[in-house]
């Protein structure tokens, strides 16, 4: 199973279920690719927000889709899903480069019902698309903007709106499925006297476009407004609005993160406070609820709860509201892990708690059941017959290195005497020969007329080589205590660690077949293991005299 992070969550028309698309790597040894877009279903009409199951719907790889490799994170996605279950994202990217702070906007989508092309060696069901954006931007928090199917005649056309960076325009954008594009439709302008100053909250749902605004006057301080979207087609200017009272909110002013959605007939403002309330410890959250906002807008009630939605990522409400059951709750998310807030009590805790996580059975995310580490090698438990193999073979190697150092002792000795001899003869014959004034020798003609390479690192200056030098075919010494080669230095070291090991048994046997509590546990002796030129064997052979000089 693995633990992926949803980017964007949104409903079914019918609020009954999330989907949710997160892009993650796999892991095992059967996936091939990085990273994937992964889509998800929750259970339907869940009963709790504790007790959400997720489904993967389809699997694709993201490289081949727009976004990728460098996707902004956090807050700037907008999602939604028909009823065939057409579920579309739009988000924003650095284009390529995550040094790139310009932020270009794109689109995917998943489609149950349509054929992908085979060059795209697609295995499952349905078909993943990209959607061009054109003329159409957004930024800001998640309230800034909004994406919901609406009517339009006999069709629904999918809607994207945003607020505009001087918060006083709406920028309206619609997707043409057979193009694949979305391209900007309208741009409202605000009437300061009727939405407010200042626009903080834009929302798609129940076919209007509902939008939250602050002004400067005591009176109207918060401007809660509805546009009707069901019409033929999007009105190019700024349509007729319906104002909502929001006389009881008047604290709502100054709110972070004004949030507005439509649910069970209602429509309801939810204010986050980051100033503390004298009835409760900590952060509030202001909640006025519009009941059948279509036709009345004088019904507003609101209430003051222990919760906060500061710094969150998305807000999906599902469930009866009305009910004020564990079942009616909103999914956020902040800083990568998934909460629930209700506007009722759930198991003795007010509003915030932690949700179910988004977990799927394929391995995609983090790997909840990773493998066990390697088990680590059993210690070899030698038998009596391999005991005294090694120490008998410990033994023969021991004889066999005083011998050899013995023979090498006896060569070193003949073959000095050979050399003094010989240094003895060349000597004589040298100081017997005349000097040539002829320049007939061909050794000191060669250093006359040719390169001098007596100079070179001082080496082969003489051809009988002055005693202390060596030439470069001669043989050099062994002594006595030359160095053991090293493969005979790592058989000791072997040999004597295997040692450590047989004593520490035969050690333990002893004590288990003839246990003495009354006496101190014996020591195990220790083995210096010799770091010079010569290291000691276990058994060292006797040292052999030194070479006449």
């Amino acid at each position: 199973m693995g633990l992926i992070d949803t980017i964007c969550i949104t409903t079914d028309p019918g609020v009954t279920a999330f989907y949710g698309l997160a892009f993650a790597e796999g892991y095992g040894p059967n996936n091939a690719k990085s990273e994937y877009a992964i889509l998800v279903r929750s259970n339907t009409n869940p009963v709790s927000s504790t007790n959400i199951t997720w489904t993967t719907i389809s699997t694709f790889d993201s490289s081949k889709l727009a976004g990728y490799p460098n996707a902004a994170k956090g807050v700037d996605y907008s999602c939604a899903c028909n009823e065939q279950g057409v579920f579309t994202l739009f988000g924003r990217t650095t284009g390529g480069s995550s040094s790139v702070t310009t932020m270009v906007p794109f689109g995917v989508r998943y489609d149950p019902n349509v054929s992908m092309d085979p060059g795209f060696n697609y295995q499952g069901t349905g078909a993943w698309m990209n959607i061009t954006v054109e003329g159409h931007t957004w930024s800001g928090s998640f309230t800034r903007f909004s994406l919901g199917y609406v009517k339009t005649g006999a069709t629904k056309a999918l809607v994207h709106a945003s607020i505009s960076d001087t918060n006083n325009v709406v920028s309206l954008a619609t997707v043409n499925d057979p193009t694949g594009t979305l391209a900007a439709t309208a741009a409202w302008t605000m009437n300061a006297t009727l939405h407010g100053r200042k626009l903080l909250t834009v929302a798609i749902s129940n076919d209007h476009l509902y939008t939250y605004g602050e002004g400067v006057s005591e009176n109207y301080r918060t401007y809660l407004t509805g546009f009707p979207l069901n019409t033929t087609t999007i009105s190019p200017s700024t349509p007729v609005s319906t104002r909502y009272n929001t006389t009881q909110a008047a604290e709502c002013y100054g709110s972070p993160l004004p949030i507005v959605y439509f649910l069970n007939e209602t429509l309801t403002l939810v204010c986050p406070e980051k100033k503390p309330d004298i009835a409760f410890a900590g952060e509030v959250s202001i909640i006025l609820t519009i009941s059948d906002p279509n036709t009345a807008i004088d019904q507003g009630f609101a209430t003051l709860n222990p919760a906060t939605l500061i710094d969150m990522d998305f807000f999906v409400p599902i469930g009866d509201w009305h009910e004020l059951g564990p079942s009616a709750f909103a999914l956020v998310k902040s800083q990568g892990t998934i909460y629930a807030f209700g506007n009722g009590n759930y198991e003795g805790i007010e509003y915030n708690h932690t949700a179910s996580q988004v977990i799927v059975a394929e391995p995609y995310g983090i790997d909840l059941n990773p493998p066990p580490p390697p088990a680590a090698p059993e210690p070899i438990i030698l038998s009596t017959v391999g005991i005294a193999g090694i120490v008998v073979g410990t033994f023969v190697l021991a004889v066999c290195t005083f011998l050899l150092g013995k023979k090498s002792g006896k060569w070193n000795r003949k073959k000095k005497v050979e050399y003094e001899v010989t240094k003895e003869n060349t000597d004589k014959s040298q100081s017997s020969r005349p000097l040539s004034d002829n320049n007939d020798d061909a050794q000191a003609q060669g250093q006359k007329d040719g390169p001098n390479y007596s100079d070179l690192e001082e080496k082969y200056s003489d051809p009988t080589y002055p005693e202390g030098r060596l030439g470069s075919t001669d043989i050099p010494p062994l002594s006595p205590t030359s160095p053991m080669p090293p493969y005979v230095q790592e058989q000791f070291k072997a040999l004597q660690d295997q040692m450590l090991i047989l004593q520490e048994q035969i050690s333990a046997r002893r004590l288990s077949s003839n246990p003495r509590p009354d006496l101190p546990t014996p020591k195990t002796p220790t083995v210096v293991v010799a770091t010079s030129s010569a290291p000691t064997p276990l058994f060292a052979p006797p040292a052999t005299r030194s070479a006449e000089k």
